[in-house]
C-alpha cells in the first residue's frame, strides 16, 4: 500500500500555522535557519542590516590592536634544564 506524506512548513515566529519557508542566515560565523513567513524574513533582513551597521561602526571607531606575539610552543622536557 503506498503512502503519501505531506510537508507543511509553519513560520516560527507566529502563534497559528501561517505558512513559512526556511530563512537562512549568518551572525559571527554561526548558520542559523528558521521557518519564516514573508513579513517576518522582511523583518528578519532589515535587523541584520542594523546589525551589520552597527558592527560595521563599531569597528570603524575601535583602535586597531597590535598584532599578537606568538608564544613559543615548546617547553623544555622534565628533568632537562632550559639554556636561557
Amino acid at each position: 500500500m503506498a503512502r503519501i506524506e505531506h510537508v507543511v512548513r509553519v513560520c516560527d515566529l507566529h502563534d497559528g500555522e501561517a505558512e513559512g519557508s526556511p530563512a537562512i542566515f549568518v551572525v559571527d560565523g554561526w548558520i542559523y535557519q528558521i521557518d519564516a513567513c514573508p513579513e517576518h524574513k522582511a523583518e528578519l533582513r532589515f535587523a541584520l542590516t542594523l546589525v551589520e551597521r552597527a558592527r560595521a561602526a563599531y569597528l570603524a571607531t575601535t583602535p586597531k590592536r597590535a598584532p599578537r606575539r606568538a608564544r613559543p610552543r615548546s617547553r623544555p622536557k622534565p628533568g632537562t634544564r632550559a639554556d636561557h
